[in-house]
C-alpha cells in the first residue's frame, strides 16, 4: 500500500467503559482483515496496555530532572523493555488542542518539533490504529545521529483524557536502509490529561521507552532522551501558541 498522507486526520470514535472487548464495534469504518492487519492492532492493543500500567505506577516514577518550566522527567522500569523515561508537564491551554498537534496529526509534527525531521503514515489500519515512519533529528550536539523508526500506533478517546500508544513494528514499504540506524521503540506514546476543575489547562505526559542501537554509552543516550523530551516542550508550547486564536491568548490561568 503506498504511504496515507492528505494532510486529513480521522479522530476515532470515544471509548466506552467496558466496550474494550468488542473488537468489532470500535470502528465506525476500517476494519483490521488481513492476519498482518490484526497483529497490526493487537501491538497496539499491547502499547496501549503497557502505557495505562506505568500511568498508574506514578507512585514508583523516579524523578530524574526539571526544567524552569516546570516540566520534570522520570524513569521507570518496566520487565522485558527496561529503562522507560516519562515527560509530566502542565499545559496552559485546553487538551483538545495538544490532542490535535501531537496525537492526531502526526505528520504534521515535523513542521513545528525539531527533533523529528520525518513522520509519515504508511498505513491505516482500522479506525484507532495506524503504522507510522518516524526519522528523529541528531541529538546532544550531533553526538547522537538520527535514527529511523517503523511504529504501530493506538489512539484512543476517553472521557477525561487522550491516549496515544505505540511500539516498534515491521512494514513491507520500509525496510532497513543504510541511511540511518533503525531505532526500536519498546512500548510508549503521548497521554493528555484533562483537567476536572479547569477546562483551559492539560496535563502532558510523553512515555519513552527506545533503544537508538548504535554503539554509544548508554549513559549518553539517556541524558540526551532527558534533553529530547525539554526541547520538544519548548517546540509543543510554541507550536500551541502560534494556531491558538488570538482572542484566547492574553488569558493565561495561573
Amino acid at each position: 500500500p503506498r504511504p496515507v498522507s492528505d494532510g486529513q486526520f480521522y479522530s476515532p470514535p470515544e471509548s466506552l467503559a467496558g466496550s474494550e472487548e468488542d473488537l468489532d464495534e470500535e470502528g465506525l469504518g476500517r476494519k483490521a482483515i488481513t492476519a498482518q492487519e490484526k497483529e497490526y492492532v493487537r501491538q497496539g492493543r499491547e502499547a496501549m496496555s503497557v502505557v495505562e500500567q506505568i500511568l498508574t505506577q506514578e507512585d514508583n516514577w523516579k524523578f530524574e530532572k526539571n526544567n524552569d518550566k516546570g516540566d520534570s522527567v522520570y524513569t521507570l522500569e518496566i520487565p522485558y523493555h527496561g529503562k522507560t523515561f516519562i515527560l509530566k508537564a502542565l499545559m496552559q491551554c485546553p487538551a483538545e488542542l495538544v490532542y490535535q498537534e501531537v496525537i492526531l496529526q502526526p505528520e504534521k509534527m515535523v513542521q513545528w518539533n525539531r527533533t523529528v525531521s520525518v513522520c509519515q503514515i504508511l498505513q491505516r489500519v482500522d479506525d484507532n490504529t495506524l503504522v507510522s515512519y518516524d526519522v528523529s533529528a541528531g541529538a546532544a550536539g550531533g553526538v547522537v545521529s538520527a535514527r529511523d523508526f517503523v511504529n504501530v500506533r493506538r489512539v484512543e478517546r476517553k472521557r477525561d483524557c487522550y491516549m496515544s500508544a505505540g511500539m516498534a513494528t515491521d512494514h513491507d514499504t520500509k525496510p532497513l536502509c543504510g541511511r540511518y540506524v533503525r531505532g526500536e521503540n519498546g512500548p510508549g506514546g503521548f497521554v493528555v490529561l484533562k483537567s476536572s476543575s479547569n477546562p483551559s489547562v492539560c496535563t502532558f505526559i510523553w512515555v519513552l521507552n527506545t533503544d537508538l542501537k548504535g554503539r554509544l554509552p548508554r549513559y549518553l543516550i539517556h541524558q540526551s532522551l532527558a534533553a529530547t523530551m525539554f526541547e520538544f516542550m519548548s517546540h509543543l508550547r510554541q507550536r500551541i501558541v502560534d494556531v491558538r486564536p488570538s482572542h484566547c491568548s492574553h488569558h493565561l490561568h495561573t
